[in-house]
């Protein structure tokens, strides 16, 4: 489970963590502290573009991009209320997509992203320029691994 794995890294997070695990086929979200899993939900929202659930246009629109936003702020909002975290660990592909990316580096091993820190200025600055991008262009972005591109 993602949020035994997060436990796994060398976080000291004092009182309760989220752990979001963003797949191609859906979201994972769960709160716990310590060793104990305090709320764990699965949201089938797909973050792959080619399902067409929430993106149609290639680059996406601002219309489209507003309504992902408010499935995310529904779901993670209430969450992270409920509970009060006081930490959010990323796992799994497009979480280290998004490292790789934000990297300086050629990355060759993912374990070279491993326990990288992204702030929420640079996930928003980061949104904001794959959003604008086409799939060609973002296929085409350095450190870009092979078929993320439609799902980051």
């Amino acid at each position: 489970m993602s949020y035994y794995g997060a436990l796994q890294g060398e976080f000291e997070v004092p009182g309760k963590l989220g752990v979001i695990d963003i797949g191609g086929g859906s979201t994972e979200f769960i709160i716990g502290q310590n060793e104990a899993i305090l709320s764990d939900n699965k949201y089938s929202h797909r973050s792959s573009k080619t399902n067409g659930i929430c993106f149609q246009n290639d680059p996406v629109t601002v219309e489209e991009m507003s309504t992902i936003r408010n499935l995310i702020n529904k779901h993670i909002h209430r969450e992270h209320f409920e509970y009060s975290i006081e930490g959010l660990i990323g796992v799994g592909g497009n979480v280290t997509t998004l490292a790789a990316l934000n990297s300086p580096d050629k990355i060759c091993s993912f374990k070279q992203i491993d326990r990288t820190t992204l702030s929420l200025d640079t996930i928003q600055y980061m949104i904001d320029i794959l959003s604008a991008k086409t799939l060609s262009e973002k296929e085409k972005m350095p450190n870009m691994p092979s078929g993320r591109a439609d799902i980051i």
